[in-house]
């Protein structure tokens, strides 16, 4: 099943992995309960970054995407619809000289009005958690 990223989502999530970070931001998020049958396991996808493939099991999830020359990861943990995670992206620009990114982020899993999957979130550079996109 192909699941879709809202707006906030991957897109806003991944587009901006480039930009400076600051200081250590966690997010102001509280955990819900998460929706019966849900999990963050599928394929995510997002128009500028294409398809992430994410596994959950237990409270643990990782993910990883491909998209033209950027390739990421992605560890989380989970709470209720709440996941916090650590990324890592390498972006290859000239070949054999990738730049290596990190920071953190979080993703809360919804099910839309379309009865669809979503989840939205943000992330930041290094130790932060919000402030990139």
């Amino acid at each position: 099943m192909t699941r879709i990223i809202g707006s906030i989502g991957i897109a806003g999530l991944l587009c901006c992995f480039a930009c400076g970070g600051g200081a250590a931001q966690r997010a102001s998020v509280t955990p819900g309960p998460m929706p019966e049958g849900a999990t963050f396991t599928g394929v995510w996808f997002s128009p500028q970054y294409g398809e992430m493939h994410m596994v959950q099991t237990g409270a643990t999830v990782l993910g990883e995407y491909h998209k033209d020359e950027r390739h990421g990861r992605l560890q989380g943990t989970v709470q209720g619809d709440l996941m916090r995670f650590a990324w890592t992206e390498e972006r290859e620009m000239v070949a054999g000289r990738p730049q290596v990114t990190n920071g953190r982020g979080y993703f809360q899993l919804q099910i839309g009005e379309d009865g669809d999957h979503y989840v939205i979130g943000e992330w930041g550079m290094d130790d932060s958690e919000v402030g990139g996109g």
